[in-house]
């Protein structure tokens, strides 16, 4: 499951690669626009939902959300993560990316304004351990993946599974 496919432009790239996809975004016109360019051929299950209203019906083996979590309020995190992992299954893995906090001295002033929960590495590790047993951070320059200096990083990676059971904020 993708969650904030936007118009689910990189959700077809990614269904090349799996076996099926369900593209979930709390936006329905970006949903209306993605379910137009679906494919016979690569088939994506587009859905509008609000994670910060419940879970997504089924149940994955991986979910994925970029660009998502610095656009929720630190308030609404945990919320927001419960219900994104409520159909995980248990032997399911997680990756989460976001922009740094220390990106945004840099961001143009209309970037900054949406991104209200940037975080360093290291607290977007700590958020990760309170959900997952294993938390495998990567750090993105450019479009260079790395496992480097995290206070470099534009841009976080959290890889995470093994998922805790009883999770509170």
């Amino acid at each position: 499951m993708e969650a904030g496919c936007g118009d689910g432009f990189f959700s077809r790239i990614v269904r090349q690669a799996v076996g099926s996809l369900v593209g979930v975004d709390f936006d329905a016109d970006f949903i209306e626009s993605a379910k137009a360019l679906v494919s016979d051929r690569w088939d994506i299950d587009f859905r509008t939902h609000d994670f910060l209203d419940g879970k997504v019906e089924g149940s994955f083996d991986a979910i994925y959300s970029m660009d998502v979590l610095e656009h929720i309020r630190s308030q609404d995190e945990h919320r927001f993560i419960s219900n994104l992992l409520a159909p995980l299954e248990p032997h399911g893995v997680v990756i989460i990316g976001c922009p740094s906090l220390e990106s945004q001295a840099y961001a143009s002033p209309q970037s900054a304004a949406g991104h209200i929960n940037c975080k360093t590495q290291e607290d977007s590790r700590q958020l990760m351990l309170k959900y997952f047993h294993t938390v495998f951070m990567f750090s993105m320059n450019d479009e260079v993946v790395h496992t480097g200096f995290g206070k470099m990083s534009n841009y976080n990676i959290a890889v995470c599974c093994e998922q805790r059971t009883n999770t509170k904020p």
